[in-house]
């Protein structure tokens, strides 16, 4: 059997441990790697596969060159093309929203991405991106795929080729209960078969019931809820707000962003300039900074101890994708299409 395994920046890692075990079992195995941080910023996982023998992986980084060597021509007949023959689940434009370096709408990162030079570069990107996934899928020609998670444009974009085709592809889900994971065979678009058989033929059980109404019931009292229990939301509800923790994180991300322009990231655009769809020196230290301002600014005046209004109003949680979705099942939303279309009414 073909098998192609999705990862992205640390997963690799483990997707590199299930290859072999695949390939022991006798199967022909593929790493697909989906993001820029294991070409641009770190070649460890590159390393890593070659310490464990492993050869059958690619990025895009050949694809990504082309950025710094040929004019912005969009070839929109071909977009257009892979919009009717791929697109079942998500027009072109929500396979882009799905990316927060692409779309630059409603993500984290935002702040300290290079800016997008203009609507040609962005789609000159996605083209060559497009057609990378489209020729990979036919080289590889898959029987199965399997991916980790939903991030980012790559996975969502592989999703469409094969559900296009008919071809299986699996996703391992984190749910909010800690440590408690589902595969799903939908790509994580709404209860999946699977899921919905086994609760209608094996219920919920009482630990699960009661962890859920846990979870629910741990908002009230952390910060951090997604994180319920765990080691990380106790070290962070008594350290993230604590002003000398703060200085000290804002000294250690500077360094480390200092360091690692000088010494590892590679540069397509010369020493100190910031790539394209890349982290910028400038705009990570003001971001660090405004960061790090926000943190004493909410444990001066905590937000969520404020009143609620008096008056009816409409709760829009505007999260960040792909974490956005209210219930672990629920069927995947935009925010910037829900304003638009409640702006409309």
């Amino acid at each position: 059997m073909k098998i192609m395994l999705l990862a992205y920046e640390v997963e690799s890692y483990s997707m590199c441990e299930i290859a072999h075990m695949l390939e022991q079992d006798g199967h022909e195995v593929w790493i697909i790697n989906c993001d820029y941080y294991t070409f641009i910023d770190d070649v460890s996982v590159q390393n890593w596969y070659s310490e464990h023998g492993f050869t059958k992986w690619t990025n895009y980084e050949e694809e990504y060159r082309k950025l710094y060597t040929k004019e912005y021509r969009v070839d929109w007949e071909y977009l257009k093309s892979f919009e009717k023959r791929f697109c079942t689940d998500k027009n072109l434009q929500q396979l882009i929203m799905t990316d927060g370096i692409l779309t630059r709408s409603h993500h984290h990162r935002t702040p300290y991405c290079t800016p997008i030079k203009s609507n040609d570069q962005l789609y000159y990107w996605v083209e060559l991106q497009l057609k990378w996934c489209e020729s990979l899928f036919n080289k590889i020609n898959p029987d199965v795929i399997f991916t980790i998670g939903l991030n980012y444009f790559v996975k969502n974009v592989m999703w469409q080729i094969a559900s296009s085709n008919k071809k299986s592809i699996f996703a391992l889900m984190t749910t909010r209960i800690y440590g408690r994971l589902y595969l799903t065979e939908n790509f994580g678009y709404g209860t999946s078969d699977t899921i919905r058989a086994y609760i209608d033929n094996d219920g919920i059980k009482v630990d699960e019931m009661q962890a859920a109404e846990e979870y629910i019931r741990h908002f009230n009292d952390s910060l951090f809820s997604t994180d319920v229990g765990t080691p990380l939301e106790k070290m962070m509800q008594g350290a993230w707000l604590n002003p000398l923790n703060i200085l000290r994180n804002l000294i250690y991300m500077n360094i480390r962003t200092l360091f690692n322009e000088i010494f590892k990231k590679k540069r397509y655009r010369g020493h100190f300039r910031s790539n394209y769809f890349n982290s910028s020196i400038l705009l990570t230290t003001l971001y660090s900074f405004r960061i790090s301002l926000n943190q004493l600014r909410f444990k001066l005046n905590n937000p969520c101890t404020t009143q609620l209004p008096s008056m009816p109003f409409i709760y829009m949680p505007l999260h960040v994708l792909p974490e956005s979705s209210t219930l672990t099942l629920s069927t995947e939303y935009y925010e910037a299409d829900l304003i638009r279309f409640i702006s409309k009414e």
